[in-house]
């Protein structure tokens, strides 16, 4: 008895995460995402090759609410992509720990003043009060960054994608 119920427990660990990346990958235009069972739309990639990007607040009818974190290894994401600055619309509402550094150009995030949920200083993304820094664009060239005044957190993994151009934080 107990050896079966240790096998279930393995069988269901092992599989469980494949039924959660199970979802569907949609197109848009330029864009790859799915749907989340609130009937919200994440993106997983962006296909075109423009450098300035805005990324829609509506897919297909969808609310796009943020990236997603389906992206599985290299197959979806922005890793390929010449995206230099990205803006992000007023309908996201997170952005999930990786997503944002998958852009392999991005040197600048910007968002409306007006976004209820992040703002960017300097291109940088920031909670909306300015005190916890998000994001960090992965490929910004910069000899010293200096956090502005206010920060009171970094977000763990906020310059884990950051290629090493800061000489100084």
């Amino acid at each position: 008895m107990m050896k079966r119920l240790v096998s279930l427990i393995i069988v269901l660990l092992l599989t469980f995460p494949a039924a959660v990346y199970a979802a569907e990958v949609k197109e848009c235009d330029d864009w790859r995402y799915i749907v989340h069972d609130d009937g919200t739309a994440r993106i997983v990639s962006y296909q075109g090759t423009e450098e300035y990007v805005v990324v829609p607040d509506n897919v297909d009818g969808y609310t796009v609410t943020g990236f997603s974190d389906y992206i599985s290894g290299w197959d979806y994401g922005f890793q390929l992509t010449s995206v230099v600055s990205l803006v992000l619309p007023d309908s996201f509402t997170e952005i999930d720990s990786e997503a944002p550094f998958l852009f392999s150009s991005l040197t600048n995030y910007l968002v409306d003043p007006s976004h209820p949920t992040f703002k960017t200083i300097d291109g940088v993304i920031f909670n909306k009060e300015g005190t916890e820094l998000l994001f960090y664009p992965p490929v910004r060239e910069a000899d010293v960054y200096r956090i502005p005044d206010g920060v009171k957190k970094i977000r763990p993994g906020a310059f884990d994608f950051t290629i090493a151009r800061i000489g100084k934080l």
